[in-house]
């Protein structure tokens, strides 16, 4: 962190809410994401005493400069964060932040994603009154997305943290959270805070996993449609999905004593304003992409699959089609797939963890794209259900899980 940032957090000396952005290259969205930060604060906690901190990562598109031109009364500080260890990425911007707002003795702690184009005032009523009531010590979000949005979130994230937890959790690893000082220093005091993928992607599955492992209280705040930058898994995702999923079998391990035997779950309290829903964005996605991907996961480490699965998931996930009119990976076969990689992904040396998230990435693009398929024709509420029905499998199936790892 440069001196002049430095300076400015002693000159403010202390806080009551802080509220973060992390950036990288967001010169297009970010002015506005400030703007409705500020507006927000100033209009739910006029008498707070709040604190903007914007954690650059680097960019070169002119980020920090449009961050500092930005008027708001809340006092502001633009940063480039520092690595931990060499380490770069999401999460060390946002452990930065949590470091400030520590510092400044913040009583509550806001996180918004800085290319977030449906971001409104309302959303800090939302994310942070429960936090400063002291109802909850962490708020995720509770978007309306497009049936192709969040694939991690979807088919991994969300029915994991539901089964492992108990708590209906809709998006885990939104990127829009509310948080209470008891947990930022339960997260700071953490061993898996220096986990390298904890200072990645890995940060948002980390708040989440700490505040149900930790026994904290958990809400949802309805914040309307996900306006975002999407995007394709078939593309884009894979050093994505690699870092969400070393964290999520991190705090999997580390709470292992807190899930196992966790039965049903049960809805969190959900915070709701003047914030109504609309039809989000459709995008495309590229089925094929995705196919090939999986077939070709599956040909690369087709001896090495049979050494991570049973034989008859073995034979089950290699009897797949190569045809895509006759491609067929059900919920089923993905509860199968799941619940025999986390055991081989902890019990592995850091070599064969390589391998078995890069053979993970491609069996996960194989059942986004027989998803796709599968919801082509179904509006945003149809392709849902189909997402639930997936989550309450897992639950149902949690003793399969529990005599891998439970015993």
């Amino acid at each position: 962190m440069d001196g002049k940032a430095r300076k400015k957090i002693r000159e403010v000396g202390d806080a009551d809410i802080v509220v973060a952005t992390p950036t990288y290259n967001n010169v297009s969205t970010v002015a506005f994401v400030i703007c409705q930060i500020a507006r927000g604060l100033e209009r739910n906690f006029p008498r707070r005493k709040s604190v903007i901190l914007v954690s650059d990562g680097g960019s070169t598109d002119g980020t920090p400069e449009v961050s500092r031109v930005v008027k708001t009364k809340a006092d502001k500080i633009v940063f480039k964060y520092d690595p931990y260890d060499g380490v770069v990425g999401k999460g060390a911007a946002i452990r930065s932040t949590f470091e400030i707002a520590e510092e400044l003795g913040a009583k509550a702690y806001a996180m918004i994603d800085s290319d977030m184009r449906s971001v409104s005032p309302e959303w800090m009523k939302l994310l942070l009154g429960p936090c400063l009531k002291r109802e909850c010590d962490l708020i995720t979000p509770y978007y309306s997305r497009y049936k192709y949005d969040g694939t991690i979130t979807n088919f991994i994230t969300h029915p994991m943290t539901q089964m492992l937890f108990g708590k209906r959790i809709r998006q885990p690893i939104g990127g829009d959270f509310g948080l209470s000082k008891r947990l930022l220093d339960r997260m700071l005091g953490s061993p898996l805070i220096d986990r390298p993928e904890t200072n990645r992607f890995g940060i948002d599955i980390f708040m989440t996993g700490t505040a149900l492992g930790e026994g904290l209280k958990v809400g949802e705040a309805v914040l309307g449609v996900k306006t975002h930058d999407a995007k394709d898994p078939a593309g884009d995702l894979k050093p994505m999905f690699n870092e969400v999923l070393r964290s999520l079998f991190n705090v999997m391990d580390h709470y292992r004593e807190v899930w196992c035997g966790v039965r049903d779950s049960h809805a969190v309290k959900r915070y709701r304003g003047d914030i109504r829903f609309s039809e989000p964005e459709p995008f495309e996605v590229n089925v094929q992409v995705m196919l090939d991907s999986f077939l070709k996961a599956r040909k690369r480490h087709s001896t090495f699959l049979k050494k991570v699965f049973p034989a008859e998931l073995s034979r089950s996930i290699e009897a797949i089609s190569d045809m895509k009119e006759s491609f067929y990976f059900g919920s089923d076969l993905w509860v199968d797939t799941v619940y025999n990689i986390a055991p081989a992904y902890l019990a592995a040396d850091e070599k064969a963890r390589a391998r078995i998230l890069d053979l993970f990435c491609g069996l996960w693009l194989g059942r986004v794209a027989y998803f796709t398929m599968e919801s082509r024709d179904m509006n945003n509420r149809e392709a849902e259900h189909l997402i639930e029905d997936q989550a309450l499998k897992f639950e149902e199936r949690k003793s399969e899980l529990e005599e891998l790892l439970c015993m």
